[in-house]
């Protein structure tokens, strides 16, 4: 489990990061102010870490 503090703009992102990979992701309200992601990893989870944090990164630079 992943816990991300996030605003909604950026909660959508995320969302979008996961669903568009085919992961399993639920996400608590977007009102919360933490994001809990639950994955099924289908893939390599390094090569899925990896991406997630350059997204993660292009977000903060975004913000």
């Amino acid at each position: 489990m992943l816990k991300i503090k996030t605003d909604s703009r950026s909660y959508a992102k995320l969302a979008k990061f996961f669903l568009n990979r085919m992961f399993l992701v639920m996400f608590l309200p977007p009102s919360r102010p933490d994001v809990c992601v639950f994955l099924r990893i289908g893939g390599d989870l390094a090569n899925i870490m990896e991406d997630f944090e350059k997204e993660l990164l292009n977000l903060q630079v975004a913000s």
